[in-house]
């Protein structure tokens, strides 16, 4: 039983592993460009070589294709193609870290935190956290970290597989449920003391894009003569909304130990409540000093500080953080496996990863 649910997580949670957390509490106040004219380019160019690659594939078909044919070799090109090799992260957010993706005009404003100003590593709260720390850009009006788009087009994706289960299909709730599950262990409480609610919502607004591919009153591709045409283009600002922004729509955080027991475990928890109550003060401290100095450069700086600090922020490389305590990596995991593996938390967790096994099978059917 034990192998099969830890084969079962590792297999649902490979596609991001070691998931990128971000920090939009510093810098708040510097103007980003709106990518969503490079990202909207980009991600359509993708689905065009997808379309096309779809539509030889119909045409080699034995027998007449039909819509569930079209959308489920659609699906499986577009995983081979785009997402079969990505383990971290998707290319998207890959190039908005890099910023080596899109030259010129097409350049996308990015915002990249250091050793000394990241929110999760200034403040000692956890070095996996801000060691892999995603860049914040703003995209349709909305500031947001550009793990944000991994979670759109690589979680969304899974979520959407399992929306399309025929056996058992999962609703928008249940979507929701088994996100906030998988944020409250391996991929966020339990490794980087984050349970991101802006995460969960990407999710499924990464679904609903999905869905919108063939589906719905007006979806971006027709199916007509047994080929893929092409209604409209897709359009991320359709999706992105204000719960992208963690400080809009705050994390929540490490969860409050509980003194009980005997007197000598009582002891030790209340060590640990004392440990946990100076963590999160630092860490809360520490956001709401971030802010209030954004509001500050804001309000009192000149415009030329203000372009000298943009162009020193803007022209940072992005690199991981190395991480010095690998105690700290090492509990983390034995913390989040050990969790895991608890009877309690499979009664509820395995069937949302169940689930998800089954959905990915679809993608194996033959056309």
């Amino acid at each position: 039983m034990i192998k099969s649910v830890f084969l079962s997580v590792f297999l649902i949670t490979t596609q991001n592993l070691f998931s990128s957390e971000t920090d939009q509490a510093s810098f708040r106040d510097i103007k980003l460009k709106d990518s969503s004219k490079t990202l909207n380019s980009v991600i359509n160019k993708d689905l065009e070589y997808v379309r096309h690659h779809t539509n030889f594939k119909l045409s080699q078909l034995k027998h007449k294709p039909t819509l569930s044919d079209a959308e489920h070799i659609f699906m499986k090109s577009y995983f081979e193609i785009h997402l079969s090799g990505s383990l971290l992260n998707s290319t998207y957010e890959t190039c908005i870290n890099s910023n080596f993706c899109w030259p010129g005009e097409d350049r996308i404003e990015r915002i990249i935190t250091n050793h000394d100003d990241n929110i999760y590593l200034e403040s000692d709260y956890n070095e996996i956290a801000g060691g892999h720390s995603a860049a914040t850009i703003n995209l349709c009006g909305v500031r947001l970290g550009g793990d944000k788009i991994t979670h759109m087009f690589l979680d969304g994706f899974l979520y959407y597989n399992c929306s399309m289960n025929s056996d058992s299909p999962w609703t928008d709730s249940e979507i929701i449920e088994g996100s906030h599950a998988i944020e409250d262990s391996l991929m966020g409480l339990h490794l980087t003391g984050v349970h991101s609610n802006a995460d969960v919502e990407a999710n499924l607004q990464g679904v609903k894009l999905y869905r919108g591919l063939f589906f719905g009153d007006s979806p971006y591709y027709i199916f007509k003569d047994g080929r893929i045409h092409v209604n409209k283009d897709v359009d991320l600002c359709r999706y992105v909304n204000p719960k992208f922004d963690e400080v809009i729509n705050p994390n929540s955080y490490l969860r409050k130990p509980r003194v009980s027991g005997d007197r000598q475990q009582r002891r030790i928890s209340k060590l640990r409540l004392r440990i946990w109550e100076r963590k999160m003060n630092k860490l809360k401290d520490t956001i709401e000093r971030k802010l209030a100095e954004a509001e500050y450069r804001d309000k009192c700086w000149s415009d030329e500080q203000k372009r000298q600090l943009k162009n020193k922020v803007l022209n940072r490389r992005h690199k991981y953080v190395p991480i010095d305590k690998i105690d700290e990596l090492t509990f983390a995991v034995v913390g989040a496996l050990d969790y895991l593996l608890s009877s309690d938390i499979r009664k509820g967790y395995e069937p949302y990863i169940n689930n998800c096994i089954e959905s990915k099978k679809r993608l194996k059917k033959p056309e």
